[in-house]
C-alpha cells in the first residue's frame, strides 16, 4: 500500500525530521520482529489497530459550577497503564457529546472557554488531556521511533494508549449521559481521534479539523515495522469509520497542514462525509465551533423527527 510522506512543520525542520525517523525506522527493523502485545491493543496482519475498552475505572470531581454548566475533572485508569486526565463540561441533560483531542503541546485546559459554549449549546465536552501534551496525563511528545521499539519490544506505544484514551473517553460519556459520542480532534488530535472513530463503531461520528493522514518516507522496512507504520496512520482508518459520519474542516490558509493535504485525507473517507472550508489559519476558531455546533444539533434534531431530513 502506498503511503503518502508526513508534512508537518510545527516547530521542527521538516527535512531533517523525515530523515531522523527513516533512518530510526530502518536501524528499528533490522532483526527486529514483534512479539505479542499486552492485552487490550492488537494490531492485524494489515496493520490495523483493535482496542478494548471494556475494562476501566473513572472518578470525577467537580471544578465549577455556573448557570446550569458543570465543569469537572474525570481521571480515567485502566490496567497497565498510567491514567490520563480530562475535563468535561456539561449542560443539565446534553443533547450528545463530543470526545475531544487537542493538537499537539495543548491540554485539555487550555478549551476551558470553548467547552463552556459547547455545553451552553446542549452538548456535553470531554477534553482529553493527551499524553505528552504538556498537560496532566504523563507522557512524552509524539516520537514515533519511541513508540516503534516500545511496539517491537511487545510492549503498547503510547500511540495506541492515546487511541484507546479517547475510546475510554467514549465509553465513559456513553454510560453517564447515554447520548450518542462524537470523535472530535483538531490537528494532530485529529489523527488519533480518526483513528479512535475507526477502533470503536459506538462513536456517532468523527470531526476533523486542520488534520491530515501521514506521509513516511519510503524505506526498507521489516514487516513488523511496516505494520506499526500502518497501525498509526489515520489514512488507514478513515474509510472505516462509515456508516457514521466524517466532517473535515480545513483552511485553504493552513500554514502547517497544507489545504491539500486535508482534502486527500477528506477523499479517503467513505459516504456519507462532508468537506468544509473555513476561513482562519489552522486549529479550531469560532466559525468551526459553531459549524461543529451547528451539524451536531442537527444531525440530533434529525435523528428524533427522521421525517425532517425528507
Amino acid at each position: 500500500m502506498a503511503m503518502r510522506p508526513f508534512r508537518n512543520k510545527i516547530n521542527i525542520n521538516y527535512s531533517l525530521f523525515l530523515s531522523s525517523v527513516l533512518i530510526a525506522l530502518i536501524l528499528f527493523s533490522c532483526g527486529c520482529s514483534e512479539n505479542v502485545p499486552e492485552s487490550g491493543y492488537s494490531v492485524s496482519e494489515y496493520g490495523i489497530l483493535s482496542v478494548d475498552n471494556s475494562a476501566y475505572s473513572a472518578s470525577s470531581t467537580v471544578i465549577s459550577q455556573k448557570d446550569g454548566i458543570t465543569s469537572e475533572e474525570v481521571v480515567i485508569s485502566a490496567e497497565g497503564a498510567t491514567p490520563f486526565y480530562s475535563v468535561l463540561t456539561y449542560p443539565q441533560n446534553p443533547s450528545c457529546a463530543v470526545v475531544f483531542a487537542p493538537g499537539a503541546g495543548v491540554s485539555a485546559a487550555d478549551h476551558n472557554s470553548r467547552a463552556v459554549s459547547y455545553a451552553e449549546s446542549g452538548i456535553a465536552f470531554l477534553a482529553v488531556d493527551i499524553r505528552g501534551n504538556g498537560g496532566k496525563s504523563e507522557g512524552y511528545p509524539l516520537d514515533i521511533s519511541k513508540d516503534l521499539g516500545y511496539y517491537l519490544n511487545g510492549e503498547v506505544p503510547q500511540y495506541f494508549r492515546i487511541v484507546g484514551d479517547l475510546t475510554y473517553g467514549e465509553r465513559y460519556l456513553s454510560e453517564r449521559f447515554g447520548v450518542p459520542v462524537y470523535a472530535v480532534g483538531s490537528s494532530n488530535g485529529g489523527r488519533y481521534a480518526a483513528i479512535a472513530a475507526a477502533a470503536d463503531g459506538n462513536f456517532s461520528g468523527y470531526f476533523g479539523v486542520s488534520t491530515s493522514g501521514f506521509l513516511f518516507p519510503e524505506g526498507d522496512y521489516s514487516a513488523a515495522t511496516l505494520r506499526f507504520i500502518r497501525s498509526i496512520n489515520p489514512d488507514n482508518y478513515i474509510g472505516m469509520i462509515s456508516p457514521s459520519p466524517v466532517y473535515i474542516f480545513h483552511s485553504p490558509d493552513d500554514t502547517i497542514i497544507d489545504f491539500e493535504y486535508g482534502q486527500a485525507f477528506y477523499g479517503l473517507a467513505e459516504e456519507p462525509k462532508e468537506f468544509i472550508a473555513f476561513n482562519g489559519n489552522h486549529g479550531l476558531n469560532g466559525e468551526v465551533d459553531e459549524g461543529i455546533i451547528n451539524i451536531l444539533l442537527r444531525n440530533e434534531y434529525l435523528s428524533l423527527t427522521p421525517d425532517a431530513g425528507s
